[in-house]
């Protein structure tokens, strides 16, 4: 079972927002995620990644914990729902990968996601 490494500079949220992504597999990446809002200083846009599975295909991407995903395919989210409905419309529609757009401390950045 993955193991989920909580956010220690940011404990002050809530945990009854947070939702967890799978584990670890394209179609599960293995994320525990709050909106960006619900988390004192980490803004009001996007989704933070509170928790990632270390040995996931998102954590051997690039993601890490504290980055806050702003975009998905071009559409922003604000939610962990809107992450999965952005990851499951990817997939109906046969890609293999999404781009994300992230904020990692004060640098943007993209990532390729794979969707499964």
């Amino acid at each position: 079972m993955p193991t989920q490494t909580a956010v220690a500079s940011r404990e002050n949220h809530d945990t009854e927002q947070q939702e967890t992504l799978g584990r670890g597999v394209a179609s599960d990446p293995g994320l525990k995620l709050a909106p960006a809002d619900s988390i004192e200083g980490a803004g009001k846009q996007g989704v933070i990644v509170t928790g990632i599975d270390p040995d996931g295909l998102w954590a051997e991407r690039g993601l890490e914990l504290g980055d806050i995903i702003l975009e998905i395919g071009g559409k922003p989210v604000k939610t962990p729902a809107e992450i999965e409905n952005a990851l499951s419309e990817a997939r109906s529609a046969g890609k293999r990968t999404v781009l994300l757009r992230l904020k990692s401390g004060d640098a943007m950045r993209f990532l390729t996601a794979p969707v499964g």
